[in-house]
């Protein structure tokens, strides 16, 4: 989808209809809008707002495609998902996410199936980080649930019950029949008494209600920010877990994940091999982590560690280039040999499979003699 074609990705929901939120939009003078994978948003704004402009934060083609990388950078929180769908102020139709019918069809199925890829979800880009961070965000969202079943004054029930009865008074419900006028005021004959009124109400509203705004909303916002946070992330999670091939299909290939993720993405529902390419990248990610710290001449996370044989950290000695070998170093270069010499193997198969037709008209000598080569060049 990111392609502005659909069912470009490969894998599980990859191809069917363009989700109800892409459309093919107003025309735009701007370059980037014109281009071939913006072709389905609905204005410049919501493009940049998707994540179509970057793969690392930094613009460029998709993460998953091209050349085997050393390693994938972080995903910028521009791009996540989370944000990237969220609007600064909800629309006209007083929608606060992008989507051009139905929010629940934005966060449907086959949507997010669409959606998410390397540039907008760690999950995909970079699994072992995806696992810890929608983990995190999930034990949060929990927490919080937690509270809103109590009861009490100051609990996220009570407070939201609260704000919701403010909203019934009659001075609330003249403050939004203002907001009504001032949201139409650039598209209808609003008269100047009419708008003047308006603006004392939606003014007066503010100054005369600040204490009890001011005290709800900040409890009302701690709250649903951890739900929607909380919610976006699990999304994120239950659509790719219930997608193995179009999950396994997007995550970018690179010199230490070669091995496991080819053999996986081979046969995306055997859970066995999904298991084995997630246990190897968070393998990875620990000694890579633990690397980091040893080069630091650090012994663990912690800002308060004790002495290291009597030596304050600020007088260690920096670490040479010669202490910069590691186990994930190690792994790394064994990994990227692995891959090339797994590339090298399918090359020669593809070139023997190409040559199969052409053998079958050839003699039995000739098969002999070409049986041979194949079985010398594999030694």
């Amino acid at each position: 989808m990111w392609s502005g074609k659909k069912g470009s990705g490969k894998g599980k929901g990859s191809k069917g209809k363009t989700p109800a939120w892409a459309s093919d939009g107003w025309a735009s003078s701007w370059s980037a809008y014109n281009e071939p994978w913006n072709a389905n948003r609905e204005s410049p704004q919501e493009s940049y707002a998707w994540g179509s402009w970057g793969s690392d934060g930094k613009g460029g083609k998709d993460d998953g495609k091209g050349k085997t990388k050393e390693y994938v950078p972080r995903l910028e929180g521009r791009y996540a998902l989370a944000k990237a769908v969220l609007r600064p102020y909800a629309d006209e139709h007083g929608k606060a996410v992008y989507a051009s019918t139905s929010v629940k069809d934005l966060f449907g199925k086959d949507s997010m199936r669409q959606v998410l890829d390397s540039r907008n979800c760690e999950l995909v880009r970079r699994p072992s980080v995806g696992l810890s961070t929608i983990s995190g965000s999930a034990r949060a969202l929990s927490n919080c649930l937690d509270t809103y079943l109590e009861e009490g004054e100051g609990t996220p029930s009570a407070v939201l019950g609260r704000f919701a009865e403010f909203f019934q008074t009659a001075e609330a419900k003249a403050f939004i029949a203002a907001c009504e006028v001032l949201v139409k005021e650039r598209t209808s004959e609003t008269s100047k008494a009419k708008l003047e009124d308006a603006l004392q109400t939606w003014c007066m509203f503010y100054r005369t209600h600040k204490a009890v705004i001011s005290k709800m909303l900040p409890e009302v916002l701690a709250f649903v920010s951890t739900v929607y946070l909380g919610g976006i992330q699990m999304l994120e999670a239950v659509t790719m877990c219930n997608a193995l091939s179009n999950w396994a299909h997007k995550i970018p290939t690179t010199t230490s994940n070669a091995a496991t993720l080819g053999s996986w993405q081979s046969s995306p529902k055997d859970l066995g091999l999904m298991k084995k390419f997630l246990m190897e990248s968070l393998r990875q990610r620990h000694e890579d982590s633990a690397g980091w710290h040893r080069k630091g001449l650090q012994g663990g996370d912690s800002d308060d560690e004790e002495e290291a044989w009597g030596v304050k950290m600020s007088k260690r000695p920096a670490p040479s280039s010669s202490e910069s070998s590691n186990s994930s170093e190690k792994a790394r270069k064994k990994a990227k040999k692995e891959a090339k010499k797994h590339a090298k193997k399918e090359r020669k198969t593809a070139e023997r499979e190409k040559k199969e037709p052409e053998r079958e008209g050839a003699t039995g000598a000739e098969l002999g003699r070409e049986d041979a080569s194949a079985v010398e060049e594999e030694k």
